[in-house]
């Protein structure tokens, strides 16, 4: 608990160094405290900077006032993720006030092509679909480097204490072939978790979804998902 505490007052004091470079370690902090690619138990040291459709500046984290931030990436051409629309939208519902849900557009074919507008077909679909989740744009992949996303509808919560507390699928039916009462929900677990104070009883399992074609910048990333240390204790909302 005085590790985190002393963590929070150095995320809060010490924002991200110019070049890249991290905060100041707290004390007895180990020397990957601050790392990249985010770890799940580890925390998100630096402002994640999103953009919306009009190409306005967004930094969600900043917008949540205390409150845990669920990031989802989304993909126009992912059915999967056209399946997910309708439970989320109801998961947002449920935790209204409580949680900040945000659709990350991170498929560089779709964020990033050399048309005059290489928006055009998310903003369409916005304006056909309307969905009440809003779709933010992560120019150049640069988020989507920092969680080492590997699909489409790879959701993270992040809680209010600014810690990565979950990583990976919405629930275990993608492709909805369950009842809906027959489905293990990770991320309401992981939520309903988060909000009662409780440590997240699955923090990293595999999402399901279309691979996102990167930015020709970005660095390499496989497909491995790796091990997670366990998640440190919540310390509120």
């Amino acid at each position: 608990m005085l590790l985190i505490s002393l963590a929070l007052t150095v995320l809060t004091a010490f924002p991200a160094q110019a070049g890249g470079q991290p905060p100041v370690l707290p004390p007895g902090a180990a020397d990957d405290y601050f790392q990249k690619p985010y770890r799940v138990g580890y925390p998100v040291f630096e402002p994640v900077a999103l953009a919306t459709l009009a190409g306005e500046a967004r930094s969600v984290l900043k917008e949540a006032e205390k409150q845990p931030v669920v990031l989802i990436f989304w993909s126009l051409r992912d059915p999967i993720a056209h399946k997910y629309r309708a439970r989320l939208e109801q998961l947002a519902d449920r935790y209204l006030g409580r949680v900040r849900f945000h659709l990350v557009a991170a498929h560089h074919n779709e964020i990033g092509g050399h048309a005059e507008d290489p928006l055009k077909a998310i903003k369409g679909y916005v304006e056909q679909e309307k969905p009440q989740l809003e779709i933010l744009i992560d120019e150049r992949n640069r988020i989507a480097d920092d969680f080492r996303v590997l699909s489409a509808n790879h959701a993270f919560v992040i809680g209010a204490d600014g810690f990565l507390r979950y990583a990976g699928g919405i629930d275990n039916d993608p492709h909805e072939k369950r009842k809906p009462e027959t489905r293990t929900n990770y991320l309401e677990l992981a939520l309903e978790a988060l909000l009662e104070q409780q440590p997240v009883p699955h923090p990293l399992t595999r999402p399901q979804g279309l691979r996102l074609v990167r930015h020709p910048d970005s660095p390499p990333r496989s497909n491995e998902h790796g091990s997670a240390p366990k998640p440190k204790p919540p310390t509120g909302g």
